[in-house]
């Protein structure tokens, strides 16, 4: 658990979200261990403590009262906060990365599916406990909060009786009006006003506002460009298509991106030519023309194997795959378009808006690169980009592991590189060859459950696993070092669907086995 602080707003809305290999020395430097924060503080000066509390303290009315108490009208009914929260517990990425860019770093915070990374290396020291099934009530009230925040509006929007239940825990947030459409900015001023930071929240509106300009400034292409935006769900064989305004995602991408919506899937919308869910449009995957018709270019994210809609004839015979006007984004991107938020839009200029700007001028948006690219769909895949393609081949000794890695998530997995595996003494390779349990103890001394950065493992010191056994971390100049040299971290924060892998020179062995020869 992390207590509610607040600390000095940072300019993460304007650090670039390309998955970079940081030099771990500088990720020393930004994050520091343990002590660093007391180490900063006592070195602080009396100017920037001043500061510190002008830029972070709860707003006051011109008579100098508390913005406390406060009432709020949204869609769950009326709250009242009484005072301001010190404990707040975040049940959704919305709630959480807007907090986050206030400089609140919530009680406790939950997630279905891995953090993006624009957004995880903001959470100081936060990770959010992966939601699998119900919403943990019992845990939530043993955070003992003063404050729960559903800004998505999933648990308290969607489901009355979940929101009531959380009522009776501690004043609850929810959208301010539908949780369906409330755009990102109304969201926005509603939990700033639950936390008392109207003011800041006003802001931050108004400088991403004038980003938002720049950006449409920037890609003079797409201004009134038909974009589609997709999913293609692979367990089913079937396509969501984002059509309608009532979805906040479409009205963020017309109103604010100056996309419009392809004019056959508006006339497919309004003759129910498939499953509508909210301002969506589910088609099987005889109808993906749809995808396509009208469309300038099209943003598609593939949930699960890209193969098992790319190697499809009828996605093939797509002129606007033959001209190469498809954007494929991953779950970064996907968050960044769903849930809209200041840090998300920078994102979304740095990674997607370029290929898409190709794609609509036809010079192709494979022309352009992009970290958000959408083919890394496991820790798996992530670390085989990077050169550790032969661990894959012992997965199927190990269930857990193999689980693990090739499951939802969220998961961090240090994978050896090849180099590593094949350089490694005869002996120990023997050894993990010939011994199946030993294999299956070293594979699951690799993963550990949620999302750990770089900056996440050099501040903890040491980092629990599948087996239960930890792994300890200590920094040599510009080397992160595990297992007091068992191994050294050689490319780190590889992105996935499924959480983030890191890939590694050698190979960990827990301290209850020995290591072979």
């Amino acid at each position: 658990m992390f207590a509610t602080t607040i600390r000095r707003q940072s300019t993460r809305r304007r650090r670039s979200a390309l998955a970079v290999l940081l030099a771990f020395a500088l990720v020393l430097a930004a994050c520091g261990g343990d002590d660093d924060t007391d180490d900063e503080a006592s070195t602080t000066t009396v100017e920037e403590t001043a500061e510190a509390e002008t830029e972070t303290a709860p707003e006051e009315s011109e008579d100098g009262d508390s913005p406390f108490p406060v009432t709020l009208t949204q869609q769950l009914g009326e709250v009242t906060i009484e005072a301001e929260p010190t404990s707040i517990v975040a049940l959704d990425l919305w709630s959480l990365d807007f907090l986050t860019e206030l400089g609140i770093t919530p009680t406790a915070a939950y997630s279905f599916g891995p953090v993006p990374g624009w957004l995880g290396d903001e959470l100081d020291g936060v990770q959010p406990e992966p939601l699998t099934g119900d919403l943990p009530l019992e845990a939530i009230a043993a955070a003992e909060p003063d404050l729960v925040m559903d800004i998505s509006g999933f648990f308290t929007a969607f489901s009355p009786e979940v929101g009531g239940t959380l009522t009776e825990i501690a004043p609850t947030v929810s959208p301010p009006v539908d949780g369906f459409s409330d755009p990102w900015q109304d969201r926005f001023r509603h939990l700033g006003a639950a936390v008392g930071r109207s003011e800041d929240v006003e802001t931050i509106i108004t400088e991403t506002a004038a980003e938002l300009e720049a950006i449409r400034t920037e890609f003079p292409a797409l201004d009134g460009a038909a974009v589609t935006f997709a999913r293609f769900n692979t367990s089913s064989s079937t396509v969501d298509v984002v059509i309608d305004d009532s979805d906040f995602t479409r009205a963020f991408m017309n109103g604010e991106l100056g996309f419009t919506t392809p004019a056959a899937q508006i006339e497919a919308f309004a003759n129910d030519e498939g499953e509508k869910t909210g301002g969506a449009l589910q088609v099987s995957l005889e109808q993906v023309a749809l995808v396509g018709e009208d469309a300038d270019a099209v943003v598609m994210f593939v949930d699960g194997d890209p193969a098992a809609l790319t190697e499809q004839e009828l996605w093939q015979s797509l002129d606007v795959v033959a001209e190469d006007r498809v954007v494929f984004v991953g779950l970064d991107g996907v968050f960044a378009v769903r849930t809209p938020s200041p840090t998300s839009i920078a994102y979304l200029a740095e990674n997607v808006l370029p290929p898409l700007a190709a794609a609509v001028s036809g010079e192709g948006a494979s022309s352009v690169a992009s970290s958000d690219g959408g083919a890394a769909e496991t820790v798996l895949d992530a670390a085989a980009a990077e050169g550790s393609t032969l661990l894959a081949t012992f997965a199927a000794f190990s269930p857990a592991f193999n689980e693990a890695i090739n499951g939802p998530g969220p998961v961090t997995a240090f994978f050896p590189s090849d180099a590593a595996l094949t350089d490694a003494p005869p002996e120990v390779a023997d050894g993990l060859r010939n011994d199946p349990v030993l294999l299956d103890t070293v594979l699951q001394y690799h993963v550990t459950t949620g999302v750990l950065t770089a900056e996440d493992i050099i501040a903890a010191g040491e980092i629990d696993t599948l087996l239960g056994e930890p792994i300890t971390v200590t920094v040599d100049g510009d080397t992160v070092v595990l297992n007091d040299g068992q191994a050294t971290v050689s490319v780190a924060d590889l992105s996935a669907g499924n959480g983030i892998a890191h890939v590694i020179e050698g190979i960990l062995f827990p301290p209850s086995v020995d290591v072979p020869g």
